[in-house]
């Protein structure tokens, strides 16, 4: 999962080698991806020109920023384009859950130190 993150969002950056392609599983999730570079159209997620570009299609919710797009026949679900959505944090809304109502107070502590 990529969580309340923002930068750049561009074809062969998905990391690992090309036999371990591709590098995750069928639940990848971009959470409030706030792309900073140049946008691009109708991202494709499997590269028709090249080896190294291999994604499990994803499930994109609140991608903003930048404006790109994405061809849509490679995407699972693209809710809320070009509009941030609440929770801002998937993975801290889901941990809160899992923990009764709240976060244990470091998290608070380090996200106060990052802001």
């Amino acid at each position: 999962m990529f969580d309340n993150v923002e930068g750049g969002f561009m074809t062969g950056r998905g990391g690992g080698a090309v036999q371990n392609l591709p590098t995750h599983g069928r639940y990848l999730v971009l959470w409030n991806y706030k792309e900073t570079d140049a946008p691009e159209y109708n991202f494709d997620f499997v590269a028709k020109d090249s080896k190294y570009w291999r994604m499990v299609p994803p499930i994109i919710v609140g991608f903003h920023g930048s404006g790109t797009t994405f061809n849509e026949n490679e995407v699972q679900i693209n809710e809320s384009h070009g509009v941030p959505v609440k929770p801002e944090s998937l993975f801290e809304s889901q941990l809160e859950l899992r923990l009764g109502g709240s976060l244990p107070e470091w998290i608070n502590e380090v996200k106060k130190q990052i802001e």
